[in-house]
């Protein structure tokens, strides 16, 4: 049930009939979804309905059973002709994925070194990048050094290097404390102002998606069964809905 009227935006990716299984257990079944270029899009649904397996299949590390999954119209077909599909992505992942064997500035010049950078750009970006992210002098510190909020800022300028299309955040706010929440949401609003990228963020945490999304989609039974505006989901009468966003679903 789509709530959205869109706007004539370009769709940025295409989610068509998706189907997927692992054994016996169905985790798509039949899945349409629209992101639109620049947009803020919140995919909410309780644990294990799919969200963070939906993310992996848009950056072709699952591969469907069927359908297809399109980004600026070039469909991923899960082979080594989709690398220049794959470099549009950043991605934030939802533990951060710090190397531990691996200092600040390390960690955010892998993927600098891996595209060939020299030495002396990294130099130069890693401050602007950690700026970006409210962050500046920890380029020495460990991982270990630094707590879940601050880790995740570290996390957002590595993706960000990469200068991305399309950022994909998986569940951004597990394990951060309020006040740094607050700050993530303000560094995923930022990051689209800046650099004019677009987001999609798997979650549960209704006061993010409320928060900052100007889509939301409800995975559910191994499809999308509302999206619309967050006022429109606020509205929206169908009872797993509003389970889910009172807070009375099981997360």
């Amino acid at each position: 049930m789509s709530l959205y009227y869109n706007s004539p935006m370009d769709e940025k990716i295409t989610i068509i009939n998706l189907h997927k299984s692992f054994g016996q257990q169905v985790v798509f079944s039949g899945l349409h979804l629209s992101v639109y270029a620049g947009e803020i899009l919140c995919i909410i649904g309780k644990s294990g309905s799919g969200k963070s397996v939906l993310l992996k299949h848009c950056i072709g590390i699952l591969k469907p059973d069927s359908g297809s999954i399109l980004v600026d119209g070039q469909k991923i077909s899960n082979d080594d002709s989709d690398a220049s599909i794959i470099k549009k992505f950043g991605v934030l992942f939802q533990g951060g994925a710090l190397f531990d064997s691996m200092n600040v500035y390390d960690n955010i010049a892998f993927p600098l070194r891996r595209q060939g950078a020299s030495e002396e750009i990294i130099a130069q970006k890693i401050p602007e990048l950690l700026a970006h992210v409210g962050l500046k002098g920890i380029e020495a510190r460990m991982p270990s050094e630094l707590s879940g909020g601050i880790q995740k800022r570290v996390a957002l300028a590595r993706a960000i290097a990469k200068n991305p299309e399309i950022m994909l955040y998986d569940e951004p706010t597990t394990g951060v404390d309020p006040i740094n929440s607050g700050s993530l949401y303000r560094l995923i609003a930022y990051m689209r102002t800046t650099f004019h990228v677009t987001s999609v963020i798997v979650t549960h945490d209704m006061r993010l998606a409320f928060t900052i999304a100007d889509r939301i989609a409800m995975l559910h039974d191994g499809t999308i069964i509302v999206e619309g505006t967050p006022q429109q989901i606020k509205e929206c009468q169908d009872a797993v809905v509003q389970q889910f966003v009172s807070g009375k679903a099981a997360v």
